[in-house]
């Protein structure tokens, strides 16, 4: 089925959410991903040519929202962006372990309207979102907050790169490592690498905390993307599914993590 063209004003509401939950000298990453079902089975694939990464100034996300719209609809491509600023580009700052400062707090909860999901605030006795955003199958909910959480009880984090293999089947497969003295160490060889730090580890257990409460999914490890609003959620549109709007409820007042009771 052929989706209704977006507007003006989805564009204007992805870039309305963005400038309020990034700092203008944040890099933000938004990853292009179909979704659909063969088989019985879910199928994914990222559309690695539009993949980027932006600093969250509303004249660039402006444009770069317009690009990614007429990207997933010529590629039935879901939209997402990572929640949390990003320390560089080229896919090589990514990992949860490698995030540094939180801007915001976050909830997805799937089948789920947008009036369920404040009455589960409130019966939670947790603070009003900053903003609601309907995905079309769920809603997403954001806490805003006054200033960055820091995660400062480690050093800056190493670039990742990767290294493409070939499988038996023909496939390519992703190898992603470290260069350290100039030798390349494979993230899949150094579980520890992985690791988040306390602070990290601190701010995850806040927001299960906040899924917990609000019934939501566990997505909170620190490098979560979620759904542009604004965009097509086009979930399993290849097959014939309709596409749907992501609304976004509005920005709504700030909150300090400090007053977040879970």
């Amino acid at each position: 089925m052929k989706a209704p063209p977006q507007r003006a004003e989805d564009a204007e509401a992805a870039v309305a959410l963005l400038t309020a939950l990034f700092d203008q000298h944040d890099l933000i990453l938004f990853r292009p991903i179909e979704t659909w079902t063969e088989a019985g089975r879910k199928r994914s694939r990222v559309d690695f040519r539009n993949v980027c990464y932006r600093p969250a100034k509303a004249v660039v996300l402006r444009r770069t929202v317009e690009l990614l719209f007429e990207s997933s609809a010529a590629g039935h491509t879901n939209l997402f962006f990572g929640v949390c600023p990003r320390a560089g580009d080229k896919g090589r700052f990514d990992f949860a372990w490698q995030i540094r400062q939180v801007r915001t707090l976050w909830a997805d909860i799937d089948d789920c309207s947008s009036r369920e999901a404040l009455a589960r605030c409130r019966q939670s006795e947790l603070p009003q979102p900053s903003a609601v955003v309907n995905s079309g199958h769920g809603v997403h909910l954001y806490w805003s907050l006054d200033a960055p959480y820091l995660i400062d009880d480690v050093g800056d984090p190493p670039p990742v790169e990767t290294e493409w293999t070939q499988t038996p089947d023909g496939r390519k497969r992703p190898r992603r490592y470290l260069v350290e003295d100039g030798d390349r160490v494979y993230l899949d060889q150094r579980q520890h690498i992985w690791q988040v730090s306390p602070k990290a580890q601190h701010i995850q257990d806040l927001l299960a905390g906040v899924a917990n409460a609000v019934g939501g999914d566990h997505t909170t490890d620190l490098a979560r993307l979620l759904r542009l609003p604004g965009s097509m959620n086009r979930k399993d549109q290849r097959n014939g599914r309709d596409p749907h709007l992501n609304k976004t409820g509005g920005v709504r007042t700030f909150t300090e993590i400090s007053d977040l009771r879970v």
